[in-house]
């Protein structure tokens, strides 16, 4: 693979920062858009941001990367040395390659403007970042200045353009908190997850680490918001297990994607979920802009997501200050359904909390629950084979398709 250095291109209120590359699915362009007046931040003397975004590609591709220009020498070490290593055992489909660039550059030509900044998706990990990151005793030089909404896979990894219009719906949704807080909150387009087309759970971290690294003439800090606590820390191959994130391994990746100017820093590592939860619902405004939906831009109030919140909340005496985002008679709905595959499967770490919590607080669940939670778990045990067995008596050519 062949990156070319960084261009601006002007695009009326907006400004766009592109590269080309080859590959081996032929010549293309990476591109971020942002406000106009975000262009004097946008890092063009060194292809950081391009590499982080596009080496998942060239790693599945199995192709070294050649860069025409500049790239961090301490990334570069790092990739190069650790963090390509780290992704190799994170996903089974990609292979370890090396990085080329034509020059190393050490930080020296641009200036740095030292903000701290935050990817701000209204998420309980999200909020739980601001509040240790803003309202806690947290030195001047680590306070969060600047929110960022990027859409580079959380709104939809391989439908564009509904993927775009759930970006553009939350962004709406969420753009009068930072107004609020006094920060500034910056809209970020691109077209990475339309090169990548990858599973966003499996490669977040690259992505939003290649949307931070676009602004290293800003932000001296980047808080990114650990999905699991520290000790829950590992690496693995995500896509041979259930339900398996990347996010296992934040707290080992972030050293890895800094730079001489820049701090990729993973956060809330000491807190789980559950502990996150009971900090931000003492935090106001949550009551108003906390969203944790996966479907929809305002709560859906059925997905896993919004069930888990909801339940937590229910248990910590909370919900009552959310009433007004959620809908508890939607959630009644899915309430049993949720429960149940609560204590079905224990194999998730969100559900042992959850458990955890229900004997904390003295909490008791129904006993025909535990019925339908065997079933869940029978069926979960044994649905490929009723998968298999039903090809087989509807079509015995079609199971050896499968």
């Amino acid at each position: 693979m062949k990156i070319y250095s960084p261009q601006l291109i002007d695009a009326g209120d907006e400004v766009k920062i592109q590269t080309t590359f080859e590959c081996k699915q032929g010549t293309k362009i990476l591109w971020y858009s942002v406000d106009k007046n975000y262009a004097k931040y946008l890092t063009t003397e060194k292809s950081d941001a391009f590499v982080v975004g596009l080496l998942l590609l060239a790693m599945q591709n199995n192709e070294d990367i050649y860069i025409e220009g500049k790239m961090s020498e301490i990334l570069y070490y790092n990739l190069n040395n650790y963090y390509i290593k780290l992704l190799s055992l994170s996903l089974s489909n990609l292979n370890e390659i090396k990085i080329f660039p034509k020059e190393l550059d050490n930080g020296k030509s641009y200036y740095c403007k030292q903000a701290v900044g935050t990817g701000f998706s209204g998420g309980v990990d999200s909020f739980s970042t601001i509040c240790q990151h803003m309202l806690e005793d947290t030195p001047e030089s680590y306070k969060i200045t600047h929110f960022l909404f990027a859409n580079v896979g959380s709104h939809g990894e391989f439908e564009p353009e509904k993927a775009k219009n759930l970006f553009n719906e939350r962004y709406d949704l969420l753009k009068n908190y930072p107004e609020e807080t006094g920060r500034n909150f910056i809209k970020l387009d691109s077209n990475l997850s339309e090169i990548l087309n990858m599973k966003f759970t499996h490669t977040h971290t690259v992505r939003n680490a290649s949307s931070a690294l676009l602004m290293q003439k800003l932000f001296s800090k980047y808080y990114y918001s650990s999905g699991y606590k520290i000790d829950e820390t590992k690496v693995q191959l995500v896509d041979k297990v259930s339900n398996g994130s990347i996010a296992y391994s934040d707290a080992i990746a972030q050293k890895y994607l800094c730079t001489e100017t820049f701090s990729f820093i993973s956060t809330s590592l000491q807190l789980d979920r559950v502990e996150r939860t009971k900090l931000i619902s003492n935090y106001e405004p949550t009551y108003k802009y906390l969203n944790t939906c996966v479907k929809d831009g305002t709560n859906c109030s059925t997905c896993f997501k919004c069930c888990r919140t909801i339940f937590t909340l229910q248990l910590l005496n909370k919900f009552d200050k959310y009433k007004d985002i959620f809908n508890l008679e939607t959630f009644n709905t899915k309430k049993n359904l949720f429960l149940a595959s609560v204590i079905s499967d224990k194999n998730s770490i969100y559900n042992r909390e959850i458990l955890q919590l229900t004997k904390d607080t003295g909490y008791k669940f129904p006993f025909y629950l535990y019925i339908l939670a065997m079933y869940l778990w029978i069926f979960e045990k044994f649905k490929n084979s009723l998968k298999y067995t039903i090809y087989f008596f509807l079509d015995q050519n079609k199971i050896r398709k499968i």
